[in-house]
């Protein structure tokens, strides 16, 4: 009888230390399992340009662009002279001959597409090298262009440079095996 009733009190003893044992597992792994949490702060980057120029009045010089995003990018840009009056409207005045402009072709290109190209990625917070050295109106203009002005606007656009495939599919340029354009 002694038996029997060891037993009885050994076997619910047995159990609760098991029950207790199977809890602390559970809690265990249940923590484990907490800590082994990861957050996903992945960057999607950003693609974005500002342009940088001297201006003086008469003449623009040194125009560059630069790179004001967080990821490697090829950048274009499209030049567009206009004759404006003296409210500001464009005019209809011929812009062809007007002007010189001097160019980097040596770190630029141009397009099918009358965009210029920088040949080369920019990092992020890097500028293009200069595309336009100068550009000034010139002297002895006819009379139509009295109390008229010269707007030479610069717009540039920006793309990220990996994968190669955005620019090809984007702007249908083609990449060279040392990452740059080549038209």
């Amino acid at each position: 009888m002694k038996k029997q009733k060891r037993l009885r009190l050994i076997i619910p003893l047995i159990m609760a230390v098991a029950v207790l044992s199977m809890g602390g597992i559970s809690l265990t792994t249940a923590h484990l399992f907490e800590q082994a949490e990861i957050v996903n702060t992945a960057d999607k980057g950003t693609v974005e340009n500002s342009i940088d120029e001297n201006f003086n009045g008469t003449e623009k010089t040194n125009v560059k662009i630069k790179n004001t995003g967080s990821l490697n990018s090829y950048i274009r840009v499209a030049l567009v002279p206009i004759w404006r009056d003296s409210d500001g409207n464009p005019t209809t005045l011929k812009t062809d001959g007007t002007y010189e402009i001097m160019l980097n072709t040596d770190d630029w290109f141009m397009g099918n597409d009358g965009f210029y190209y920088c040949k080369t990625a920019i990092p992020p917070q890097k500028f293009t090298p200069v595309l336009i050295k100068t550009c000034t109106v010139k002297d002895g203009l006819g009379k139509e262009y009295n109390d008229k002005f010269f707007d030479f606007q610069i717009l540039a656009q920006s793309i990220q440079s990996e994968p190669e495939q955005a620019v090809i599919q984007s702007w249908g340029q083609t990449v060279d095996d040392s990452g740059n354009l080549t038209g």
